[in-house]
């Protein structure tokens, strides 16, 4: 299974281009996704969620365009948690239920509510499912943000800062457990990170946008402090440690 993205443009009424003839292909496993801020990041995931129409270019899931799915079965396709969550009051639960919408025509089944309760213990966030969404803190939302789109059981997930809002324990949980889960269920993980270090370690490959192009794709192995000078016009060194590649930057 692979996302394929061919000579995708998006041009918006003020003729200002936010994606310039961008070309990915994006395989199984975690596809990590850096450019500096306004690089078109999030405007491709709207693209690939169809929250927006580009001004040519298709988007392919293997054979299948992506604009030509319906919504309801394109949201048993693709889970997505943005950078800003937001739930309607209500426990946590329910928010997480909210991502069994997809699969639900007469009413919530116990094949529903049990996918519901494994992602609260295997997200140990058991805890609070009973509170109220709008007692918890940034990072337990962020936490119910993820087990929401993990509900939908989708083929792709889209993260827009995967981390954001979580301190080092829980990204270290969390990470760990999208990794699992991207191994296991086969699927597509496609992750905007901000955390340059943070996304030589998770991601397997990596692309770089600039001014909505692509500037680069490679395994997140064959990262080279050119790569970062380039997307982000900053002299850092790519370094190993500990078997883990980082980076370092100069004074």
């Amino acid at each position: 299974m692979s996302i394929h993205i061919e000579d995708l443009t998006v041009r918006f009424k003020n003729s200002v281009t936010a994606i310039d003839h961008a070309d990915l292909d994006i395989p199984n496993g975690i596809f990590g996704l850096l450019g500096e801020n306004g690089a078109g990041k999030t405007t491709l995931f709207s693209n690939i969620l169809g929250l927006l129409t580009p001004s040519f270019g298709k988007i392919t899931l293997d054979d299948a365009d992506l604009s030509s799915i319906k919504p309801r079965e394109k949201a048993k396709l693709l889970g997505y948690v943005p950078q800003n969550v937001f739930f309607p009051s209500g426990s946590a639960f329910d928010a997480v239920l909210l991502g069994r919408r997809p699969y639900i025509r007469w009413g919530v089944t116990e094949n529903d509510l049990s996918v519901v309760e494994k992602l609260f213990t295997d997200l140990s966030v058991e805890d609070f499912a009973m509170r109220n969404v709008d007692s918890l803190s940034g990072g337990e939302k962020q936490k119910i943000a993820i087990a929401r789109a993990l509900a939908q059981e989708p083929q792709v997930l889209l993260f827009d800062e995967l981390t954001s809002n979580l301190d080092v324990k829980n990204q270290a949980d969390v990470l760990s457990f999208i990794k699992k889960l991207t191994v296991d269920k086969n699927v597509i993980t496609v992750a905007i990170v901000h955390d340059l270090s943070l996304a030589l370690r998770f991601a397997d490959d990596i692309a770089f946008m600039k001014d909505g192009k692509i500037l680069r794709q490679c395994p997140a192995d064959c990262v080279t402090s050119q790569d970062f000078k380039d997307t982000f016009d900053v002299n850092a060194d790519v370094v190993e440690i500990n078997g883990k590649k980082t980076i370092i930057y100069e004074d």
